[in-house]
């Protein structure tokens, strides 16, 4: 068994097998036989058949030479940098952990994770339909709301890089990123504040709604380390001091991976609780869970509140949130008991 590329997945098994004289079988039987002794996940998808496989002065098969043959020619670079599409947190995730719960609004389960890697995918799908192409930016101008983490993931498996904006801004320092970043599109649930852009796509409009009900099985675009994946824009009462910064699919992996490592143990049992912009850190935040089966919990106001917040505490018990200090300190006095 060795690992050959493959186009959809990366990296897949396949089975080289060297018969015994006048032996066949057919190669359906040995992924079978595979599947019954080993489980789907480690049969192999193919089988060759070799009249020979080289072997070491002592008798030992030389994988490595075998694996060798399968990637001389083949774009290494290119496999290895789908696989670092951060949208592939969400279908990797949905694989192992399909049937939990994904994203949360207060205490009901809005989306489980099978679900949700589909609408990404639709969504995403809607962005090609528009003509989008990778590396375009795409603005989140809305408040916390379940969808906003579909919308990130639709965004990534598209190729394109997001934008997301606190929704307290200003109109007119939306329409000032917008064109600064040369925004290809933006999703926002008000409308109504940015008229005046070329390409918006109101969430839980027909557009909106229409592309959901689409079925797409679109895996997420090539990205390399370097590409950009999200970028974060400060805003200033000067226009002179105002700030951007971008992230990469690198950056993003290594904090996610980072966050897993150093700060607290997550499982598809923890929570995250979002009070916070999901625009910001909280966005960040999202994906450790995400990519460990946790649920993403959405609070009913879409902020800040603390008797919801004990509430939710006592509802999802391994939970964690990020908020500011002083909202942190409007919980004083309040028990978690």
């Amino acid at each position: 068994m060795i690992g050959v590329p493959d186009e959809k997945w990366g990296e897949a098994i396949k089975a080289v097998i060297e018969l015994k004289p006048d032996a066949t079988v057919e190669p359906e039987a040995i992924i079978a036989l595979c599947k019954e002794n080993l489980g789907s996940v480690k049969a192999p998808k193919t089988v060759d058949f070799w009249d020979e496989l080289p072997r070491s002065p002592v008798g030992k098969v030389r994988k490595k030479d075998i694996r060798d043959t399968f990637w001389q020619g083949a774009s290494a670079q290119n496999l290895g940098s789908r696989i670092m599409n951060i949208a592939y947190i969400l279908t990797q995730s949905a694989r192992a952990y399909c049937d939990r719960p994904a994203v949360c609004l207060g205490v009901v389960d809005v989306q489980h994770l099978h679900p949700i890697t589909g609408r990404s995918a639709a969504l995403a799908a809607a962005l090609k339909q528009r003509n989008l192409v990778k590396g375009d930016r795409v603005l989140i101008f809305m408040g916390n709301r379940p969808e906003y983490i579909e919308i990130l993931f639709a965004i990534w498996t598209a190729g394109c890089v997001a934008v997301p904006l606190n929704a307290k801004l200003h109109p007119n320092e939306v329409t000032y990123i917008h064109a600064n970043c040369d925004a290809a599109l933006a999703f926002t649930d008000r409308p109504e504040d940015v008229e005046g852009f070329s390409a918006v796509i109101a969430v839980g409009g027909p557009e909106y709604n229409a592309a959901l009900q689409a079925s797409a099985d679109l895996q997420p675009a090539h990205a390399a380390q370097t590409d950009p994946a999200w970028i974060f824009f400060i805003p200033a009462a000067r226009r002179a001091a105002r700030k951007g910064a971008i992230l990469t699919h690198r950056n993003l992996w290594t904090m996610t991976t980072s966050f897993l490592a150093d700060m607290c143990p997550v499982t598809e049992m923890s929570a995250a609780l979002h009070p916070a912009p999901l625009s910001h850190a909280a966005g960040l935040f999202m994906l450790p869970f995400a990519q460990r089966g946790a649920a993403n919990v959405v609070p009913q106001s879409g902020g800040f509140d603390p008797h919801e917040i004990v509430t939710l505490l006592h509802e999802y018990p391994h939970s964690s949130f990020f908020c500011r200090t002083h909202d942190a300190d409007a919980s004083d006095g309040l028990s978690c008991a």
